[in-house]
């Protein structure tokens, strides 16, 4: 099993699983939705624009990816959701 940390959250999967899920990231497009104040707005009126674009090889992703133990893995397992 690995960790995989997206975005300050943090999945335990297969290697398999991680590497796929990698993968399927490095391919997809950006979302982006930027709203507009009325002060900023050319029309004076508020408004949302929305954004679909490629990743391209500027865009940066918070990923970390770790092996962890069988054991630790089993007790963090018994252990279950933190209160």
């Amino acid at each position: 099993m690995v960790i995989l940390e997206l975005d300050y959250k943090k999945y335990v999967l297969s290697a398999k699983d991680a590497v796929t899920v990698m993968d399927i990231l490095n391919g997809a497009e950006v979302y982006q939705d930027k709203y507009i104040s009325e002060a900023n707005s050319p029309t004076g009126k508020s408004h949302t624009l929305h954004h679909v674009y490629d990743q391209g090889d500027t865009d940066m992703r918070r990923i970390s990816l770790w092996a962890i133990p069988d054991s630790l893995y089993k007790m963090a397992k018994l252990a279950g959701k933190p209160e």
